[in-house]
């Protein structure tokens, strides 16, 4: 089939094209074709106590959190009691964590995920909340409130998706439940009816917030790894620190933020202008960022012969190695601060 049928298939994967990733194959949910989906047999837990979360869970659990005392303190900045801001909370927590209890982890983990203590947090939300009410009114206090518990929300629904796949994904290799390996393996990576999938837009801004690459939640998202793993890479961003991207995430930022159309209303161009936004408003310049990119990807091989597929870009990228022939990557540091 030919690959140039199809919007930017060097960075993203269909399931027409070829690609080189191992796992376990699966059919597209249109049933256009087989992907090779890279799954990781989960480690076994330990002979006493709970398995602990993993490493992707754990990190939408904290930002959920941490979210949820965010949302808590404008809530209340923007005039809302104590006992009103639970109830909102309430109203969108997503189980199994609580309100309350997600409050309370949230100012442990506070600092971790935002760089400020929860007190700190708080201030600076008052703040902030304050001085948007003197510029632009009490409107848009309101629209910035359910903007942080859509927010929430999202992150409730992200964080629920990645407990049920990892127990499902736990169950394939080590429970004991009966069932056989394959309908475990389908449960695991076929959503619930109730598990939709996120609009790219939206998996593409948590999986900034969260470093965790929401491609691998939802099947329907699997196309989209390399964008939404770019997004994941620049969450070093949220605490002033240097991005580690590997070279097809490098190479990916850079198509999205030079192809970046705001005419564009599809949900593939709408996630090109999300990154493009991240590149505006933390990196602080676009032209120079591209410029940057262009001369780093013209010394590795990636431009101007750019790879034609997903694949090809990985077979590109595979090459690139550092003196100690590990997989040589780009660090972008943020030119504003946050």
């Amino acid at each position: 089939m030919n690959a140039n049928l199809f919007v930017d298939p060097d960075i993203i994967d269909y399931p027409e094209l070829s690609n080189i990733y191992g796992g376990f194959a699966v059919f597209d949910s249109a049933g256009n074709g087989c992907l090779a989906v890279p799954v990781q047999q989960p480690d076994a837990a330990p002979g006493k106590g709970r398995r602990s979360l993993g490493e992707d869970q754990r990190l939408m659990h904290d930002t959920l959190c941490a979210w949820s005392l965010r949302a808590f303190h404008i809530a209340r900045a923007a005039g809302k009691t104590p006992e009103e801001a639970l109830a909102m909370l309430g109203k969108y927590a997503t189980s199994p964590i609580s309100a309350e209890s997600a409050r309370t982890i949230g100012r442990r983990v506070c600092r971790t995920i935002f760089g400020f203590t929860a007190s700190q947090l708080g201030q600076c939300l008052q703040h902030y909340v304050e001085t948007l009410r003197a510029n632009q009114g009490e409107e848009a206090v309101e629209t910035l409130v359910a903007a942080e518990f859509e927010t929430l929300a999202n992150l409730g629904r992200a964080y629920k998706r990645g407990v049920g796949f990892d127990a499902d994904l736990y169950d394939a290799f080590h429970g004991r439940s009966p069932g056989a390996f394959h309908e475990k393996m389908a449960k695991a990576i076929n959503p619930r009816p109730s598990e939709t999938h996120l609009s790219l837009p939206i998996a593409a801004h948590l999986s900034f917030l969260t470093g965790v690459n929401l491609a691998f939640l939802w099947q329907d998202q699997w196309l989209y790894r390399l964008v939404l793993g770019a997004a994941a890479a620049l969450n070093a961003w949220t605490h002033n620190k240097p991005a580690n991207l590997s070279s097809a995430e490098f190479y990916t930022l850079f198509r999205c933020v030079e192809s970046a159309d705001p005419d564009d209303p599809t949900e593939h161009g709408l996630v090109k202008c999300v990154l493009a936004r991240l590149i505006d408003d933390l990196y602080g310049s676009r032209p120079h960022f591209l410029d940057h990119a262009e001369q780093a990807l013209i010394g590795d091989g990636l431009l101007p012969d750019r790879p034609h597929t997903v694949a090809e870009l990985v077979c590109r990228c595979s090459a690139i190695v550092d003196d100690n022939d590990e997989p040589d990557g780009f660090e972008v540091s943020t030119l504003r601060m946050l």
